[in-house]
């Protein structure tokens, strides 16, 4: 007689595996940003709302959801609506991931018990929701939530078809999956490398496909990637976000391969390293031992299921390696789809122990053994993903903004917490519109002096000769012909100078302390706010308005770049102190100062400053705020 253990929920999947999902969206909804954060948020989230252009790959699919998203009448600001976007398509993400491992297993006609295929499928779908990776990109606003809903899908639909397992092969979910490896590569293209693993097991499986089922496939796949035809029909409408132009066929090529970027691909053994160890550490972090032993006894046991290891260990070794390879700062979320594979053996792991244990009749201690290891990443990583009372970056932008005069010009490269979430907020919300915001690296780039000559073609009057030459030099070097870098760049001094200089006369001239020396020489740089004023030098120099500095949180708060943050506005606060300090306004040296000072104890110009605050106002040397 059966154990009543092995009867199992008498539920049907879908609504566990929504469960599962609606349980991941109320842990992202409770730590959702409630603002515009670092990086490409500002950027993605003005993208949809105006219909822009991305940077590459230019991210189609996720610009036209975006904007379907914006449009409906919701009560909340444009941002947040797109942070909630990525909650609810991590949260899908999790429900096709609890689909994908319950149907890999075998079910009550095969002697498998209800409940350890419930439980591996949800300690799965769980550890994946609130592995770091993933939830960090579920607050905010950005691709991959999308990204790791696609792959999901995906992956559900080769195990649908049966291209993993035995049983008779399903032609309409193997269309299915044709349409998703097109669609998928719409949104980040690093969703190709789970391709050659799905095309493996189409050849491996191949007796069942008939001509006109592979002609369907492709055509399917194809339409699926045909969403880049946004890309050149948008780009000839010219919006004002426009990144690469991509209405000629070699503009669109470059930027949808991510030309630009290829400068870091393979670059060094360092660099391989480096993100061999990150991969390990956030591996081994996110999912703990436990669970990663419980993959080890899950792909012993996949062996079993027909094609499955070749398929997913294809995928596996090509999405790892491509991240391994590529030399930037934030490579983290580039590891999402090795972490959303190595979560299937983990539910298959779970299972097969929890099989095992209801056959020996040990069920009372595998289901609180299951609970405790889908609660401890969601205990242990709750602090350092929640993102719900960070503000620090909007306050960042908008304090950014609120410093120039009208009509100002303002030069930055600082895009992570300043370009990013100002052009949110301007594009966006309306803040600052008068200012004309320029991205000094994207004077290198070939897309960027047509669009100020379509929105801003003031900035380039007399300076058509120069602008033209850039042009030409610009191109020369984005298609492989020789060039000289110090041609170039001296080409490429004159002209962000002179549309300084116009800008100057226009209203202002600003610009951050990145900013390259040789860039408007002839010209003061005056502290004033988180910007540098241009001023003739032989100007007295003179104090802009007080300063609102923004408000940043303590350096252990979340955030991947506020360390660097704290450290550029100290500096700012610092320079500004030493020049109220030298016009004789001790009151503001000392605001500004002690700032400077509170978020960077150790930066030598603010305690310099202090000292000789601490002197003059009779305070005496050695002086602390």
């Amino acid at each position: 007689m059966s154990s009543p253990v092995r009867e199992g929920p008498a539920v049907r999947p879908e609504a566990l595996a929504g469960v599962g999902a609606l349980l991941a969206l109320a842990v992202y909804g409770g730590t959702l940003a409630p603002t515009v954060t670092e990086i490409d948020s500002g950027e993605l989230a003005a993208v949809a709302a105006t219909l822009g252009i991305a940077h590459p790959s230019g991210y189609p699919l996720y610009a036209l959801v975006g904007r379907v998203a914006t449009l409906l009448p919701w009560p909340v600001r444009t941002i947040v609506v797109m942070n909630a976007l990525s909650a609810l398509l991590a949260a899908g993400a999790v429900f096709m991931l609890y689909r994908t491992v319950e149907d890999l297993l075998p079910g009550r006609r095969r002697g498998w018990s209800g409940w350890p295929r419930v439980a591996g499928a949800g300690l799965a779908a769980l550890a994946f929701a609130f592995h770091p990776a993933l939830w960090s990109v579920a607050t905010v606003t950005e691709v991959h939530a999308l990204q790791m809903f696609l792959d999901a899908a995906l992956l559900h639909a080769i195990v649908r078809s049966r291209l993993w397992g035995a049983g008779r092969f399903r032609e309409s979910a193997w269309l299915l999956a044709c349409y998703l490896g097109g669609l998928c590569l719409t949104n980040h293209l690093t969703s190709a490398l789970l391709l050659p693993g799905f095309l493996l097991c189409t050849f491996l499986r191949r007796g069942s496909l008939r001509p006109r089922l592979l002609l369907a496939g492709a055509g399917l796949g194809g339409l699926g990637a045909s969403a880049y035809l946004f890309l050149p029909i948008r780009a000839a409408q010219h919006p004002y976000l426009n990144w690469g132009a991509p209405e000629t066929w070699n503009a669109f090529v470059r930027h949808v391969t991510g030309a630009q970027y290829r400068v870091w691909m393979f670059t060094s053994a360092d660099a391989l390293a480096r993100n061999g160890r990150e991969f390990v550490s956030d591996l081994v972090g996110g999912y703990g031992w436990p669970l990663l032993a419980l993959a080890v006894i899950g792909s012993v046991w996949a062996v079993r299921v027909p094609r499955l290891l070749p398929g997913i260990g294809t995928m596996f070794t090509l999405a790892l390696a491509y991240p391994l390879g590529y030399d930037i700062h934030d490579i983290a979320t580039y590891f999402l789809a090795p972490y959303l594979l190595v979560a299937v053996p983990i539910g298959l792991g779970a299972a097969a122990v929890g099989e095992w244990m209801v056959e020996r009749k040990r069920a009372r201690v595998f289901a609180p053994a299951v609970l405790l290891l889908a609660a401890i990443p969601l205990i242990t990583g709750w602090r350092s993903s929640d993102r719900s009372d960070d503000r620090w970056v909007e306050s960042m932008a908008r304090s950014f903004l609120a410093t120039p005069e009208r009509d100002s010009v303002v030069l930055s490269a600082h895009w992570d917490v300043l370009l990013s979430p100002a052009l949110y907020l301007q594009q966006v919300e309306g803040v600052r519109a008068d200012l004309t915001l320029l991205d000094q690296e994207f004077f290198r780039r070939s897309w960027n002096l047509p669009g100020i000559r379509r929105w801003h073609p003031e900035l380039l009057e007399g300076l058509e000769s120069d602008a033209g030459g850039l042009q030409t030099l610009i191109e020369r070097f984005e298609s492989g012909r020789p060039y000289e870098v110090a041609e170039i760049q001296a080409v490429f001094e004159r002209v962000i100078g002179g549309i300084l200089e116009r800008g100057r006369q226009r209203g202002g001239a600003y610009i951050g302390q990145e900013i390259e020396p040789g860039i408007a020489p002839a010209l003061a740089r005056v502290p004033d706010g988180l910007l540098l004023r241009l001023e003739p030098a032989d100007d007295p120099p003179r104090l802009g308005k007080a300063t609102d500095w923004p408000e940043l949180p303590d350096p252990d708060a979340p955030g991947t770049h506020l360390f660097e943050a704290r450290r550029y506005a100290a500096r700012m606060a610092a320079l500004s102190g030493h020049l109220a300090f030298r016009l004789g306004d001790l009151d503001r040296a000392r605001r500004d100062l002690d700032q400077a000072l509170g978020w960077d104890p150790m930066n030598p110009l603010a305690r310099q400053g202090w000292e000789a605050v601490m002197v003059a106002g009779g305070g005496g040397a050695g002086g602390g705020p």
